[in-house]
């Protein structure tokens, strides 16, 4: 690649960063506020009664999909591999390595999750258009087993000759995205505009016990009747809620949606302050007292978790009042 066209890629990837930063930054205080609450209630182990009833919890807060950019492309890739190639679960004349892979579907799959290590899961669905039925299923995990990685295929996860539940937090039968679905992002036009699936809100995942962000994409039927859904899950667990202004100096894995939610007074400044790294909380940070300001006690900042607590209350006594 030229030296020209490696300067142009980086431009349109910093323009639309920035133009991505721009669509996330005005999410309602609402809707970050909830976001909050769930996180909080997840940090705090709260999971128990959540993964029995429900077995996620979708976030109404964005998280900017941008650096998982390779990954989108090649899934949207298989999906056109795949609507070429069929969805039978048709064996190879010829003998494949892994001892797992029972067709190419199941290759698919297995490639899209040991191609990229930010995924959790990989899918290849098939569905008979007239009933509704799953036919087949292609799924793939990654976990960290004490410290090692294994990738095992998981037909559990989706049976076939039945329906797929409608709740699912990967899936949605409404190939047109535009229609109005609690579990798909939006995106800015320019990322969507090169998109053959969607993102999905980000979620905490009961199965995985992470963060995660799924992207999905459907396949057109066949002349045989069957349609086609691939998805994967993307483990957004590393990334950082850091909830004081934006800065220049900001960590790129901290998530920009959650920028300016702290609740620091205005004679203070917030100070972000992670304690438990690779884990996400609300309340991650200090207030310290701007120039000219004093505390009684000099040496024990205002603690966010504290000062987020102490807005909860008063918010609730507002809405009681």
């Amino acid at each position: 690649m030229e030296l020209w066209d490696i300067s142009l890629v980086m431009w349109c990837l910093l323009c639309c960063g920035l133009s991505q930063h721009h669509t996330y930054l005005n999410t309602s205080r609402e809707k970050i506020e909830e976001a909050l609450r769930i996180i909080e209630e997840v940090g705090a182990n709260n999971v128990g009664s959540l993964c029995f009833s429900e077995g996620y919890r979708l976030l109404p807060a964005p998280v900017p999909p941008l650096r998982y950019e390779m990954a989108r492309q090649k899934a949207d890739m298989a999906a056109t591999m795949l609507q070429e190639l069929g969805l039978s679960q048709r064996h190879s004349t010829q003998t494949i390595s892994h001892p797992q892979l029972y067709s190419v579907v199941d290759g698919v799959s297995y490639s899209l999750l040991v191609s990229e290590r930010s995924l959790l899961a990989s899918r290849v669905i098939a569905v008979n258009v007239s009933t509704n039925l799953v036919t087949s299923s292609a799924v793939w995990r990654r976990e960290d087993r004490a410290g090692k990685v294994t990738e095992w295929r998981q037909p559990s996860e989706v049976m076939v000759k039945v329906e797929l539940p409608p709740e699912l937090p990967w899936y949605t039968e409404n190939e047109d995205t535009t229609i109005d679905d609690s579990r798909i992002m939006a995106v800015p036009p320019r990322l969507a505009a090169n998109m053959a699936g969607f993102w999905t809100y980000p979620y905490y995942s009961c199965k995985a016990r992470k963060w995660v962000l799924s992207y999905g994409v459907h396949i057109p039927p066949t002349k045989h009747g069957v349609r086609g859904f691939l998805s994967i899950d993307v483990d957004i667990s590393k990334l950082q809620v850091n909830q004081c202004d934006p800065s220049s100096i900001d960590d790129e894995n901290q998530i920009i949606t959650f920028k300016g939610s702290h609740k620091c007074h205005n004679s203070t400044i917030c100070k972000y302050h992670n304690e438990k790294h690779h884990s996400w909380s609300r309340g991650n940070y200090v207030c310290l007292c701007k120039p000219g300001y004093y505390m009684s006690q000099p040496q024990v900042p205002f603690l966010g978790s504290l000062v987020e607590e102490l807005h909860c209350c008063r918010s609730l006594q507002h809405v009681l009042q």
